[in-house]
């Protein structure tokens, strides 16, 4: 729910100016706009792109995550290859606190271009050419693109600037990057526990999950010092709760499992994946505490970052987690198209 007030706002901008402004865990804002750079106006040399993902990765399975490795590049968004475990380059000039890409759009959350002292969502083409910008009412959280790359998903801070601040408040809007409309605000969803209706001034929503069918999403619900699992459809505009303690769920490629971190302290959390038609949930050998939404590689494996490097895991429990890509955050998974027929 909202809370945006003068004072809060005013504190959230003052801490940015820092460049160290904690979201929970390891994550930290480094939204920055390097000195001389063309920022998020579009990509160099006239509007030739570096990398076009839909051109340069055609047939290739890629992941697109935010760069976190020292030097001038820092924060700007690239590519890696999972077939030949090969950094292809550096995606300019996009630089991304949180970044999703999936179906030909992608979404970057960063600082304001036009305003330094907030934030946007910034919609951008395979070719990385910025499409359409959207104003933040807060702090970026988390953005998530549906497989079909007609919808997105942002979080934001509106009050607070982590899941364990007890007056942290959430805005999590659902957005058509067709158009650059917002369809919606979460808390305008009804919702049901049990069959019967479930309400309360405090609703905060995150960790947007999209199915295939495009209607279809998964999200977190918080009320009452409590965390749910909500899967809900847009056109009807309701949910109804599934489950408890579930954050920052991420659907399966197959739609059969749901990835998620449960909460086991104050402020900190152990990944899991539960089965949807089973109910069973199984911990995953991560045994850190990790603040992150997870991206599934494939149906068996789930990449996070513990804020340094992103790092891979076998979904049932098995085996030992590994660095995936070094200096690096944010992932989201490109899968070449499904031939029809």
């Amino acid at each position: 729910m909202r809370n945006n007030t003068s004072g809060a706002r005013l504190i959230l901008f003052a801490t940015l100016a820092t460049l160290c402004i904690g979201l929970g865990g390891a994550y930290v804002v480094h939204a920055v706009l390097r000195p001389g750079s063309a920022g998020l106006l579009g990509p160099p040399d006239g509007g030739k792109a570096v990398f076009d993902i839909a051109r340069d990765g055609q047939g290739k399975t890629l992941v697109v995550f935010e760069n976190r490795a020292s030097g001038p590049d820092r924060g700007q968004v690239a590519v890696w290859d999972i077939n030949s475990g090969e950094w292809l380059r550096t995606m300019m000039p996009l630089t991304c606190a949180r970044v999703h890409y999936a179906g030909g759009h992608g979404l970057c959350l960063a600082l304001d271009q036009d305003n330094p002292a907030a934030f946007a969502a910034y919609v951008f083409a395979p070719d990385t050419r910025v499409l359409r910008k959207l104003v933040l009412n807060g702090l970026p959280s988390r953005a998530r693109v549906s497989p079909d790359g007609r919808l997105g998903a942002t979080t934001v801070f509106s009050s607070g600037h982590s899941y364990s601040d007890v007056s942290f408040s959430t805005e999590t809007n659902l957005v058509d990057l067709e158009s650059g409309m917002v369809l919606a605000n979460l808390e305008t969803f009804s919702v049901t526990r049990d069959g019967s209706p479930f309400k309360s001034e405090d609703f905060n929503y995150w960790g947007v999950t999209f199915a295939s069918d495009g209607q279809r999403i998964y999200a977190t619900l918080a009320t009452g010092g409590e965390t749910f699992l909500v899967e809900g459809r847009i056109d009807s505009r309701e949910f109804k709760i599934l489950r408890e303690n579930v954050e920052c769920p991420s659907l399966s490629p197959n739609g059969e499992r749901i990835a998620f971190k449960k909460r086991i302290g104050v402020e900190s959390w152990r990944l899991h994946v539960l089965d949807l038609a089973t109910g069973t949930e199984t911990a995953l050998a991560e045994e850190r505490s990790i603040d992150d939404q997870v991206e599934w590689l494939d149906d068996a494996r789930v990449l996070y970052s513990d804020g340094v490097d992103i790092w891979a895991a076998n979904a049932d429990g098995s085996g030992k987690p590994e660095v995936y890509i070094g200096h690096a955050q944010s992932p989201g998974v490109v899968r070449p198209p499904v031939p029809s027929g």
